[in-house]
């Protein structure tokens, strides 16, 4: 099937993605919370280790079809930030109100007054991301680390930013141009990778070397929705390239492997028939899932470490996790994606009534203004 028969399909797994995603990271960071990364299967690395380059695919891959759909930079903003601010502000007051006074080792008094309680409550605007509490999981096998998780959201917003220039230059129209830039991107993480490799680079706080990676999955995604016509999605092409993606850390060019093999895969399972579909886009706690699971990971392991197994831990922080992010989808995050998409519906804001937005008339604003000229020339007859 061509991927542009499917683009207006309600039935898909983007939620299913996502959620497993999330999972991933979940898992990833529960070994490395126990200090046990070394006890990961290679290939399960592998896996766990794409989750935020799956997110970022979908993530250009929606967003740019969203632009396309509606090229209004007021509403666009609007539905990104009532996806990512709610719960990520409730995020940050969850570690600062609850779990930090339950676990810290520093006085309450001396804790709420501590500067890094106040940079930490910056997390709500993203840039820059501050990682620590006073006091907070310091005898944990990974002390410290409140949030670590964050570091990708900067990077997404970022790229949101630069899809809305693009978009009223225009170049998103032109997929040429768009291809272009991920094609840059690619050369120049090539080119600057041994200087990324060796020191750390930041750009507005932002790992240079992450942003490059992730910007080029992100328009690599966005050029899927581009090229939609002409991209076939095929099972037996997806299973092929599906031990080519697990085995790519081990090849040559691995970097450019990925890149290639990836988003084909990532989209094919999107519109895939897989079981539970209709469960799945009931809700989406993914993104609650990825902005909770760290501290509340942390907070689990924090009480429970050297008492109860990795798996034990594990699935008790699963559990938690999920009844929290279902929590935080319920009753923040739903119904903010629905007032944005209720006041998208009103119109608010960026094209005038009776106009496209490529500029033209409607074809009902076409008919009044046609019926107008027709009586004023029945008037001068």
């Amino acid at each position: 099937m061509k991927l542009a028969d499917t683009l207006n399909s309600k039935d898909n797994n983007f939620n299913l993605l996502r959620l497993s995603a999330a999972t991933f990271v979940l898992i990833h960071h529960m070994h490395v919370f126990l200090g046990e990364s070394g006890r990961v299967h290679w290939i399960a690395g592998e896996v766990m280790g794409s989750a935020v380059q799956i997110f970022i695919i979908i993530s250009g891959f929606l967003v740019t079809k969203s632009w396309m759909n509606d090229p209004r930079p007021f509403l666009f903003v609007k539905k990104r930030a009532l996806r990512i601010f709610p719960a990520l502000a409730c995020s940050v007051l969850l570690a600062v109100l609850i779990i930090g006074p339950l676990v810290t080792r520093a006085d309450l008094k001396l804790y709420f007054s501590h500067p890094g309680t106040t940079e930490y409550l910056k997390n709500v605007f993203l840039f820059p991301v501050y990682y620590y509490l006073p006091g907070v999981f310091m005898n944990n096998p990974y002390p410290h680390a409140v949030n670590g998780s964050l570091w990708s959201l900067p990077i997404e917003v970022f790229l949101y930013g630069l899809l809305i220039i693009l978009g009223l230059t225009r170049v998103v129209g032109k997929r040429v141009l768009v291809a272009g830039i991920a094609v840059l991107l690619i050369a120049g993480e090539q080119y600057f990778k041994p200087a990324l490799s060796a020191s750390r680079v930041f750009f507005l706080t932002m790992p240079v070397s992450f942003l490059l990676s992730l910007g080029i999955f992100f328009f690599i995604g966005a050029l899927y929705y581009l090229y939609a016509e002409k991209i076939v999605l095929n099972k037996w092409a997806a299973l092929l390239l599906l031990p080519l993606f697990v085995v790519a850390n081990k090849l040559p060019l691995s970097e450019l492997i990925r890149y290639a093999v990836l988003p084909y895969i990532v989209l094919y399972v999107a519109y895939s028939d897989i079981a539970f579909i209709k469960f799945f886009q009931k809700m989406d706690v993914s993104y609650g899932v990825y902005v909770y699971a760290f501290p509340i990971q942390q907070t689990v392991v924090h009480y429970y470490y050297g008492q109860l197994g990795t798996y034990t831990i594990l699935m008790m922080s699963l559990a938690i996790v999920l009844a929290v992010s279902y929590l935080s989808w319920r009753f923040v995050e739903k119904p903010s994606l629905a007032w944005a998409h209720r006041r998208s519906a009103d119109g608010g804001g960026g094209t005038p009534a009776g106009v496209r937005h490529d500029g033209a008339p409607t074809d009902k604003s076409a008919r009044k203004s046609g019926k107008k000229r027709s009586k004023r020339k029945g008037r001068t007859t």
